[in-house]
């Protein structure tokens, strides 16, 4: 299983964007934005590349912000958004979703890792116990209860010792 496949993803972007080897670009991440970048100074993280966007779609940043701008995009939510980029622009589905939260980011609208509900938090133990155990562990409140905080996480789903989610 790949582990944080996102910043994965932004530093890819960066070697593409850089030229830089991997291992450049990750430590060059992991160290935080240079002073004087748009990084620095609070400029939104976009989804992806301007030139790959403009390889797929035929537009850079500048020219989907500026046509979602005179369209009103920020009045209109993101489906909403997204669907007349699809409908009205011929934009395929992911690429719409990608200018959407780009768009949302910008204009400040959007953070990094937010979604229309809100933040959404992963996170992954490795413990030295039967997974049996372990989920039973979990799944039974009451125990649940002696070490975390009680009535901090509610079962969403569960697999019995495959998975849970809270």
């Amino acid at each position: 299983m790949t582990e944080q496949r996102s910043f994965k993803r932004i530093i890819r972007a960066r070697m593409e964007k850089t030229g830089e080897s991997y291992t450049a670009a990750r430590a060059r991440m992991l160290a935080g934005p240079a002073e004087g970048t748009p990084e620095s100074v609070g400029a939104p993280v976009m989804p992806v590349a301007d030139s790959r966007l403009r390889e797929k779609t035929g537009h850079g940043w500048e020219e989907w912000l500026q046509l979602l701008d005179d369209w009103n995009a920020a009045e209109q939510g993101h489906t909403e958004t997204a669907r007349h980029l699809r409908d009205e622009h011929g934009v395929d589905g992911w690429w719409s979703q990608a200018i959407t939260v780009g768009y949302e980011r910008a204009r400040g609208l959007r953070a990094v890792g937010q979604r229309d509900d809100g933040f959404m938090v992963t996170a992954q133990r490795t413990v030295a116990v039967a997974v049996e155990r372990l989920f039973d562990a979990f799944m039974d409140e009451s125990l649940r209860d002696r070490w975390l905080e009680e009535d901090q996480l509610g079962v969403r789903t569960a697999t019995r010792a495959r998975s849970a989610r809270f």
